[in-house]
């Protein structure tokens, strides 16, 4: 195993951004960017709006855009790490670092997003 920074091609790596006052921030792989990958690094998933649920996941962000314009959807297309939760995912990226006791407990990590994820908002399957 080559370590932690091979989900990352060099390009990813370098692209990294400030975060509302934090450290810097490694963004989220996207899989149709990332030339030859040979295994999946993330999904793309769909919550629509009001949903409670997911109702969809692609492993492909055009597919989704398809799916999502097909039906004329609204909701939040977000790309998702696989084998990590997004709070761990956050942490080892430096896009979130946690500060409270609190932040450490199963009630805030079972509810744990972040803006760091790449995601789309679409109103009526158009992009918003």
């Amino acid at each position: 195993m080559v370590g932690a920074i091979n989900a990352w091609s060099l390009v990813d790596v370098l692209k990294v951004r400030p975060l509302l006052g934090q450290a810097l921030c490694f963004p989220l792989l996207l899989n149709n960017s990332y030339m030859e990958q040979e295994s999946l690094l993330s999904v793309w998933v769909f919550h629509g709006a009001g949903g409670t649920f997911t109702s969809a996941v692609f492993t492909k962000k055009d597919l989704a855009e398809k799916w999502i314009s097909q039906h004329k959807l609204t909701g939040v297309l977000t790309e998702y790490p696989l084998d990590i939760g997004v709070y761990d995912w956050a942490i080892q990226t430096n896009c979130f670092k946690v500060k409270k006791e609190a932040q450490e407990q199963a009630e805030f990590i079972q509810k744990f997003t972040t803006a760091s994820q790449d995601h789309y908002h679409y109103e009526n399957g158009e992009l918003d």
